[in-house]
C-alpha cells in the first residue's frame, strides 16, 4: 500500500524542471508588473496622505493582529518608496534565478507586507499571486535557466518529484475545485443566469462583453460550461494515467476560460496570473527551442564574467532540507483545511489554530469568485465639486460640464481594478471610517493636479441600480457617500461636513 501511494504521488506530481524555470521567470515578470501598478498609486494607497492612513487603519480594525507588515512601520511616502525599490531588486534577482530561494522568499514577504498594508484594494488575483510566490520559494525552479544553475551541470533528468510540486499542483487544484463548490446558488446550477448577472455589472465589463450579453441562451450555456469546467478540470490533475496529457487538457481549457474573462471583464491581472500560474504544468515540447536560446546566452562573454563573479556556492544541509519538508507538508495540510473550511464547517478548535497561522504565514485564501452568487448591485460615482469661482464640476471629468447620468462605459471611470475594488468597498457601511480620508485625498489631489481649477468643496455621490431578470433594473437610487470642504475656501486642511 505504501509503495502504491509513493508511485501514485510520483506519477502525478513529477514536473519538468524547464517548465518550473519558465514559471519562475514569468511569475517574476508578473510580480514586477504588480509592483509597478502599486508604485503608480503609492501615495494614494500606502501613505498617510492617501485614502487609508495608518491611524485610520488601526481604528477601523483593518489590520489583523496575526499579520506582519513592514509597510506599516512608517506611513511616509519616502519610506514606502524605499520598500518598493527593494521589492524591484528582489523580483529581478528572482527573475534571473540568482539566490533564487532567498530572493523569492523576500519577494513573497514584500508582497504579503504591502497587501496587508491596504486590504481594501485586494481581490482574488492578489491571493493567487501571493500563494504562487509561496510555493515558488520551495520549487526546484533554479536547476536550469538560472544563475544558480551555472556550474552545476545539466540535471540527469528534467523530470523531478518534490514535495513542493504537491503544494503547487494542489494550489491550482484548489483555486478551481473549491470555487465550483462555493458557487451553490440556483443561478449557477439551476437557472444558468450567473453570466447574465455578471455581464450586467457595468462597472466591471468591457465592450467585448456586449457581443455576448444580448443572447440569454448563449449566456446560460457559458454559465453551465464555466461551472462544469471549474469542477471537472481540477480532477484531471489527479489522474495517474498519461498525466501529462490530462495536465495539458487542464492548461488549455482553463487558459481559454481566462482569456475570455480577461477580454470581457475588469478583473485586474487575475487572468494573467492564472495563465502564468499554470506554466509549471506545460509539456516538454515547448522547451526545446528555449534550450537553444539559453545555451547561446550562457556562452556570451559578458554573461560569463558576471556569472563567474556572482555565482553562488552551494552547500547541502540535510537538516535544512528536513525543516523545509516539514514546512511544506504543514503548509499543504493548512491550505487543505482552510479550503475545506470555506465550504463546510470545521471543528472550532481546529479553526482557532488554522485562522491565526494562515494569517501569520500568508496562506489564508478564499476562492469565492462570484460565489455563492453573483452580486446584483451596480452603479457609478459622480464626484460633485464646487470650484473657487463657484462652478460645479465632476472631478472625474473636469474638462466637461457635470453630468449625473450613467456613463456609456462605467468601467472606464476607474484607473485600474484596485480603484474599482476600493470604490466597491467604499459603499459598505463597515468601511465608513475610510470615507473621510478618501474624500480629503480626492479633494487635495485634484487641487494639486489642477491649480487653475481648484475646488473648495467635494460631494462623493453614488448612483445605485440593481440588476433584475430579463434585462431589467430597479429604479436608480442617488446617495451621498461623503462630503468634505476646505476651511475658508483656501487652506489645504479639509474638514468633513
Amino acid at each position: 500500500m505504501k509503495e502504491r501511494l509513493r508511485k501514485y504521488l510520483h506519477t502525478i506530481f513529477t514536473l519538468d524542471l524547464r517548465a518550473l524555470a519558465l514559471f519562475r521567470i514569468f511569475l517574476a515578470v508578473v510580480l514586477i508588473g504588480d509592483i509597478s501598478v502599486r508604485f503608480s498609486d503609492l501615495q494614494a494607497f500606502y501613505s498617510n496622505q492617501g485614502v487609508l492612513p495608518l491611524d485610520v487603519m488601526h481604528e477601523g480594525n483593518y489590520f489583523s493582529p496575526f499579520s506582519i507588515s513592514v509597510h506599516m512601520m512608517n506611513g511616509a511616502l519616502w519610506f514606502q518608496t524605499i520598500l518598493v525599490a527593494l521589492a524591484y531588486v528582489f523580483a529581478i534577482c528572482m527573475l534571473v534565478g540568482y539566490r533564487t530561494r532567498l530572493f523569492t522568499f523576500l519577494s513573497f514577504f514584500m508582497l504579503f507586507s504591502i497587501q496587508t498594508r491596504n486590504p481594501l484594494v485586494l481581490q482574488g488575483g492578489d491571493d493567487f499571486l501571493r500563494l504562487l510566490l509561496f510555493w515558488a520559494i520551495f520549487l526546484p525552479s533554479n536547476r536550469v535557466w538560472a544563475v544558480d544553475a551555472i556550474g552545476r551541470g545539466r540535471p540527469g533528468s528534467y523530470k523531478q518529484f518534490d514535495i513542493a510540486n504537491i503544494g503547487y499542483v494542489l494550489l491550482l487544484f484548489s483555486v478551481y475545485f473549491f470555487t465550483s463548490l462555493m458557487k451553490h446558488s440556483p443561478e449557477w446550477y439551476r437557472d444558468g443566469t450567473a453570466l447574465y448577472y455578471a455581464f450586467s455589472i457595468d462597472q466591471m465589463v468591457y465592450p467585448a462583453s456586449k457581443l455576448l450579453y444580448p443572447y440569454p441562451n448563449l449566456l446560460k450555456a457559458l454559465t453551465f460550461g464555466t461551472i462544469g469546467l471549474e469542477l471537472i478540470a481540477p480532477l484531471l490533475l489527479l489522474i495517474p494515467y498519461k498525466p501529462q496529457v490530462f495536465k495539458t487538457i487542464f492548461v488549455v481549457g482553463l487558459t481559454m476560460l481566462h482569456v475570455g474573462i480577461g477580454l470581457t471583464m475588469q478583473v485586474g491581472y487575475f487572468f494573467i496570473i492564472s495563465i502564468v500560474g499554470m506554466i509549471g504544468l506545460w509539456p516538454e515540447v515547448f522547451f526545446r527551442p528555449l534550450e537553444r536560446l539559453f545555451d547561446r546566452l550562457s556562452r556570451n562573454s559578458l554573461i560569463k564574467w558576471f556569472l563567474h563573479v556572482f555565482q553562488p556556492r552551494y552547500v547541502t544541509k540535510p537538516r535544512l532540507k528536513r525543516l523545509t519538508n516539514t514546512v511544506m507538508v504543514s503548509a499543504i495540510g493548512l491550505s487543505l483545511v482552510w479550503n475545506i473550511g470555506n465550504v463546510a464547517k470545521i471543528p472550532q478548535g481546529m479553526r482557532s489554530v488554522v485562522l491565526p497561522v494562515g494569517k501569520l504565514t500568508g496562506l489564508s485564501q478564499n476562492w469565492g469568485m462570484f460565489a455563492p452568487t453573483v452580486f446584483k448591485g451596480d452603479g457609478w460615482y459622480v464626484y460633485e465639486a464646487i470650484t473657487e469661482s463657484g462652478d460645479t464640476i465632476d472631478i472625474l471629468k473636469p474638462e466637461t460640464s457635470i453630468d449625473y447620468s450613467k456613463p456609456e462605459w462605467v468601467v472606464y471611470q476607474y484607473k485600474n481594478a484596485k480603484w474599482r475594488k476600493l470604490g466597491e468597498n467604499l459603499m459598505r457601511s463597515k468601511n465608513k471610517s475610510i470615507r473621510t480620508p478618501f474624500c480629503r485625498y480626492q479633494l487635495t489631489n485634484h487641487n494639486r493636479n489642477h491649480p487653475d481649477q481648484k475646488i473648495w468643496k467635494l460631494n462623493v455621490l453614488y448612483f445605485r441600480e440593481k440588476s433584475l431578470p430579463n434585462y431589467e433594473v430597479e429604479d436608480i437610487e442617488k446617495g451621498k457617500i461623503c462630503s468634505c470642504f476646505l476651511k475658508n475656501k483656501g487652506k489645504e486642511t479639509a474638514s468633513i461636513e
